[in-house]
């Protein structure tokens, strides 16, 4: 799903190289920490899941103006059509 999205907003959405960039890099970050936490992917995370990346970035000291686009970009993800 993660391939599909980035070609996504690459094609479609025609996102430029630097957002393209960022998507990918806050995704493998959500990944990892799904990953150790949950033992899930980005892709089976729910919202609660998300809320505690949220609240583990705040105690990570990330600000907030950091954090909310990370999270904005999730729910990017989340919402692509199922067949673009």
């Amino acid at each position: 799903m993660k391939k599909r999205f980035i070609n996504y907003i690459t094609y479609q959405k025609r996102f430029s190289p630097h957002t393209i960039t960022s998507y990918a890099n806050d995704l493998d970050q959500f990944d990892a920490y799904f990953s150790d936490l949950y033992a899930c992917s980005v892709e089976e995370a729910n919202e609660i899941m998300i809320r505690s990346w949220v609240m583990y970035a705040f105690d990570k000291g990330l600000a907030a103006r950091t954090i909310k686009p990370k999270n904005i970009n999730t729910q990017v993800f989340f919402q692509i059509p199922s067949n673009p």
